[in-house]
């Protein structure tokens, strides 16, 4: 049995802590070198050159510009034009939108009025074909709910009426 064993766990434990302490404040500290140093516009005109000069070099393409422009050289400038460029996107998106939904809207306008030529036409139809009045009241003479059974009952005794008769004439 070892005495001391929760006096080494301390140290062990304070010594893992220190060391992510002294990373986390190390990062600090590059990035507040990293934002004096390139807060220079003589070295972030260095650095913008450089990367032109890569760029011309190899493919053409503003591949570096736009890392060095991302990673190191964030200025108010550049996120006022990406600011621009992402209300640009929007507004041609919306406009895109409203476009679409104005074909959908005159699409539904010609349906609408098909479809109340087609009412009038058929409602021209019924007046000339007969009383409108009439038409409304087909139904009518059906029975009531209340009236059903015994309306069944006598369509019952006037089929079998018609059995019967049917019977006796065939015979």
């Amino acid at each position: 049995y070892c005495g001391y064993w929760d006096t080494v766990l301390t140290a062990r434990v304070s010594a893992l802590v220190a060391g992510v302490v002294c990373v986390a404040n190390s990062g600090a500290v590059i990035h507040w070198l990293m934002d004096v140093a390139f807060s220079d516009d003589s070295l972030a005109g260095s650095i913008m050159h450089h990367a032109k000069e890569f760029d011309e070099s190899n493919v053409g393409l503003p591949v570096a510009q736009l890392l060095a422009r991302t990673f190191f050289l964030r200025d108010t400038k550049d996120m006022a034009f990406t600011r621009l460029a992402v209300a640009k996107d929007q507004k041609a998106r919306l406009a895109k939108d409203i476009t679409a939904a104005q074909k959908t809207l005159e699409a539904m306008k010609a349906q609408l009025v098909e479809t109340e030529s087609r009412l009038e036409s058929l409602q021209q139809a019924a007046d000339n074909h007969g009383d409108p009045e009439a038409c409304r009241t087909v139904g009518n003479h059906l029975p009531k709910f209340e009236e059903a059974e015994e309306w069944i009952s006598s369509l019952r005794s006037k089929g079998l009426e018609a059995i019967e008769s049917t019977r006796a004439q065939a015979a």
